[in-house]
């Protein structure tokens, strides 16, 4: 049987977890949900848990580090 490991592990709802403990959850699955989300995370009494799911196949862009900083130079 040739199985990939992504089918065979599956995340929890996280953010019913979170509600389930007494917190504020909710899950964020576009950028359009992003400031609401977070401004009701916010004035949450409880604290809260977002969980976002993102693009898996998407990669952050490589930093480019300016010559000298590493070192504690500033440009």
């Amino acid at each position: 049987m040739d199985t990939n490991a992504r089918e065979l592990l599956t995340n929890p709802d996280f953010a019913l977890m979170a509600q389930s403990y007494g917190l504020h959850g909710e899950t964020v699955r576009s950028t359009d949900e992003i400031v609401d989300t977070v401004e009701r995370a916010l004035m949450s009494p409880t604290g809260a848990l977002l969980h976002v799911i993102t693009d898996p196949t998407l990669r952050a862009p490589s930093p480019e580090v300016p010559a000298g900083v590493m070192n504690g130079d500033r440009p």
